[in-house]
């Protein structure tokens, strides 16, 4: 059997760092300047009160306004009233990697303009109960940097976010990407599994989601698309099937575009060809994006508890720094003369799985089974 072909280098990533876009975007996809927000009402449309405050002198060109938005008769609330419908899928379905698309009028940008964050120190989690596993964990070096580029492929990941209870303010956070027209990807530890009733926990996806803004608006679960239900990524076979897809009400992927698969190969093995971007807790609280690059899996397994043999891969690395809120986040490189990127796994755990104490991610055909399934059911 001949060997995978490579993804792209740093070295060459750096030396085709963007491929500018060959075409105008459509006049009606021009992206406006929004946040969206649900309310509820006694009325079939709600009472719209806006108000624009100039803010004097500032610095920076042009001119800065403070825009409010009222609703006198709505009652806000966190989520569309949309049903989350579950589906499980063979196990035994085709599992061949699935391309992205890159909309011809975004520019792509393999590695983007960044800045420092301001940082503090990590701190280790303690085991809980004795439980080897928890996400997530820090490593040193950290490389992530925050940044901000609405370009292709960043657009297309985002926040993810639940309530933790019916009626609860406090949010579930994780991070997914676009994979599919209407698809995401993300962990299922991210997703709420004992939400009371017959359906699932709503759960949204805000597209390059920083610091409260949604500037291309925001989509709601209607369908998810599982193999295992984790809650706590705590064994070899949980990290190795801790992902899901989930159908949106909306499809932003037409506009955004959204990332492909690639089965990992241990071909790679201690290659430092993958990236990530997420939302982490220590450094951003959940609401900023952050880039690494350069990351390295040092293996990738099949889960070899006894009949808990599978085909799921968990991948262990040292160089990916991820915390709280970087569940879910896809590790993804870019393979030459493709203008769309890959994702090969997504991040998962951190702790002791078989003798290693490392950062863990999920992948595998698994993972390419739900996209392919969840693509062909809502194309």
């Amino acid at each position: 059997m001949s060997k995978p072909a490579s993804p792209m280098s740093i070295e060459e990533l750096r030396a085709e760092r963007i491929t500018p876009a060959s075409s105008d975007k459509p006049p009606d996809l021009v992206n406006p300047c929004q946040s969206s927000f649900y309310v509820r009402t006694g009325t079939d449309k709600p009472e719209v009160e806006v108000s624009v405050t100039p803010l004097g002198e500032h610095s920076g060109p042009g001119e800065v306004h403070q825009v409010e938005v009222r609703v006198p008769n709505g009652r806000r609330q966190s989520f569309a009233p949309v049903e989350n419908r579950l589906h499980i899928v063979d196990r035994n379905a085709p599992a061949h990697a699935v391309d992205g698309h890159r909309p011809p009028y975004l520019d792509l940008v393999r590695l983007p303009e960044v800045r420092e964050p301001l940082r503090r120190r990590p701190t280790r989690l303690r085991p809980i109960k004795g439980r080897p596993v928890a996400p997530l964990n820090v490593f040193q070096p950290d490389r992530r940097v925050e940044f901000d580029s609405l370009a292709y492929p960043f657009c297309t990941v985002g926040q993810v976010a639940s309530p933790v209870a019916p009626g609860s303010s406090q949010m579930k956070v994780g991070t997914g990407t676009l994979i599919g027209p209407r698809h995401v990807l993300t962990a299922s530890h991210v997703m709420n599994w004992h939400w009371p009733g017959p359906n699932l926990s709503p759960v949204s996806f805000t597209p390059s989601f920083n610091r409260g803004l949604a500037p291309f608006g925001i989509g709601n679960a209607t369908h998810t698309y599982w193999f295992r239900q984790v809650d706590n990524p705590d064994d070899e076979l949980s990290v190795s099937l801790d992902y899901i897809v989930f159908v949106l009400d909306q499809r932003l992927g037409d506009q955004l575009g959204y990332m492909g698969t690639q089965t990992y190969s241990n071909d790679w093995d201690d290659k430092p060809y993958w990236m990530n971007v997420s939302y982490p807790h220590d450094l951003g609280n959940d609401e900023v994006p952050f880039f690494q690059d350069q990351v390295s899996f040092e293996d990738a397994d099949n889960p070899g508890i006894v009949g808990q043999e599978g085909d799921g891969l968990y991948m262990d690395t040292e160089s990916a720094s991820v915390d709280h809120g970087a569940s879910g986040s896809p590790f993804y490189a870019f393979w030459p003369n493709e203008t769309f990127s890959r994702v090969v796994s997504v991040a998962s755990a951190e702790g002791t799985l078989n003798f290693d104490d490392d950062n863990w991610a999920a992948g595998g055909p698994p993972m390419n089974r739900l996209i392919r399934q969840a693509r062909t059911d809502f194309p």
